[in-house]
């Protein structure tokens, strides 16, 4: 054999010896061992899948749930309403008002926030910030005022769900409100009740009543829908005179429940109207 041949015995065999590092062959054990690894983590891949899907498609509900609970709270407020059962009736609203603030929150978190919560939030609010406070004051009203003119309480109803459309369409605000939101509207209403009840207003009668009665319901009803921007707490000013305006009007406020307890937001949502506009307008805040 000359040089040549040997030499290309020589590569043949260097060859076969690089192929067999790169890939050496498995034994039959090896292969089903092999096998086996990738069926398991193939399943277990699968079962995640299944599960993390399974899990999201139960929570994309919670903050649906959420949002039929303030509905329910608010269809109970109106049983309780018939009776005047106003103790039960505040807790079905403070109630309702823990689900509006959480059911937001729990779609942002979720990732599951879309038009079909925001239709479904005002349907509930609907029922809860606008029948049930505009009912509870016309009943009120009925107690000490001529019939046809307690009928004028449904006022703010009708406004809460002209605002509610408004809202739907992104016309009452996007960082902080335009208008006084349905939920502090709600709030103004139960206090004046509370605070009829109590003592803390006091009784009139005839055309004094009638006309004290006329403003509340007039104030109510103009505030859900004017351009008046209100201060929103999800949005805080990063500092200066608008960031103490507001801690004031927060200690103010629990100043006011401490001593007049739910009767203490007949002057809350108002005080909220007042320090608004100086915010607004003097302060002139910069959002966080």
């Amino acid at each position: 054999m000359d040089r040549s041949s040997d030499s290309i015995g020589a590569s043949a065999k260097s060859h076969v010896n690089v192929i067999g590092c790169v890939s050496a062959p498995q034994t039959p054990g090896q292969k089903t061992l092999s096998n086996r690894a990738v069926a398991t983590a193939k399943m277990s891949f699968f079962m995640d899948g299944v599960k993390s899907t399974a899990t999201f498609g139960f929570m994309r509900w919670i903050p649906n749930a959420l949002t039929l609970g303030n509905a329910l709270m608010g269809c109970l407020a109106l049983t309780f309403l018939r009776i005047m059962d106003l103790e039960s009736l505040t807790y079905c609203i403070g109630l309702a008002l823990f689900f509006d603030l959480l059911d937001g929150w729990a779609a942002r978190k979720l990732g599951t926030d879309g038009p079909m919560g925001v239709q479904l939030d005002s349907l509930a609010d609907a029922i809860t910030f606008g029948v049930v406070p505009g009912l509870l004051w016309l009943h009120a009203g009925m107690a000490f005022l001529p019939w046809w003119f307690a009928f004028i309480g449904l006022a703010p109803t009708l406004a809460s769900i002209y605002r509610l459309a408004r809202f739907n369409l992104g016309l009452a605000g996007s960082k902080g409100f335009v208008g006084m939101p349905t939920p502090a509207n709600a709030l103004f209403l139960l206090g004046v009740v509370w605070a009829m009840e109590t003592g803390v207003l006091p009784k009139l009668e005839g055309s004094m009543a009638m006309v004290a009665f006329g403003i509340i319901t007039a104030w109510s009803t103009y505030t859900l829908n004017s351009p008046w921007p209100i201060m929103s707490f999800k949005d805080m000013p990063r500092g200066g005179a608008a960031l103490a305006s507001r801690i004031f009007f927060a200690l103010l406020s629990l100043a006011l429940l401490i001593i007049f307890q739910v009767a203490a937001f007949a002057f809350i949502i108002p005080l909220l109207l007042v320090f608004s506009t100086l915010e607004n307008r003097v302060f002139k805040p910069t959002a966080s």
